[in-house]
């Protein structure tokens, strides 16, 4: 479980990393809709500043690209390598946010921006679940190889053996995180 550390908050020092949680959510909105809007040009330029991001983050390249290429692949199969650029710097985008920023600073830097406690304990809750997800993901592979099942990283091999036992794991979970809650009396209120 060592290799997985994409999605995952980063300990550090740099630049990133001292920003304000606020600001940041506003910059990662702001570069999301430009790069979802961007031309071939404006996705070079936000190519490169990811890059240099990246590199200031302390989230390993070569991780970040095999767990990245099991995702694009199929992707890029199926779509335009335009739209296939687009999502891996969306995906850049979002690990480098993620792993500069603290869950809980995520949250504070929501209800700053919102003023609304429910959204932000809500995204914190889903943003706290992603090294989750990724846990169980490797659980489940692990199991798979135990019983003779090897991957090679194939994507569309990966997408049948481990989709429906992910999400059947991820439902589980989610469930004993309601109960969790409902037991501490969390409630949402409009």
């Amino acid at each position: 479980m060592a290799d997985i550390n994409i999605f995952i908050y980063k300990k550090g020092h740099s630049i990133l990393h001292k920003i304000n949680s606020s600001i940041k959510i506003i910059i990662t909105i702001i570069f999301s809709i430009i790069i979802a809007k961007g031309s071939s040009i404006t996705l070079i330029i936000s190519g490169a500043v990811l890059f240099w991001g990246l590199l200031h983050s302390k989230i390993g390249i070569k991780t970040l690209f095999n767990r990245f290429l099991l995702i694009v692949l199929p992707i890029f199969l199926i779509m335009a390598p335009f739209y296939t650029i687009k999502l891996i710097e969306l995906l850049l985008l979002g690990t480098i946010f993620v792993g500069t920023t603290k869950p809980q600073d995520i949250a504070t830097g929501i209800f700053t921006i919102t003023r609304n406690s429910t959204i932000s304990k809500n995204l914190a809750l889903t943003i706290n679940l992603i090294p989750t997800f990724l846990i169980s993901w490797r659980e489940i592979e692990t199991t798979l190889n135990s019983r003779g099942i090897y991957l090679r990283k194939n994507p569309f091999v990966i997408m049948k053996n481990i989709a429906i036992p992910l999400l059947i794991e991820t439902f589980r979970k989610a469930d004993n995180i309601s109960i969790a809650m409902e037991s501490r009396c969390y409630e949402t209120k409009s």
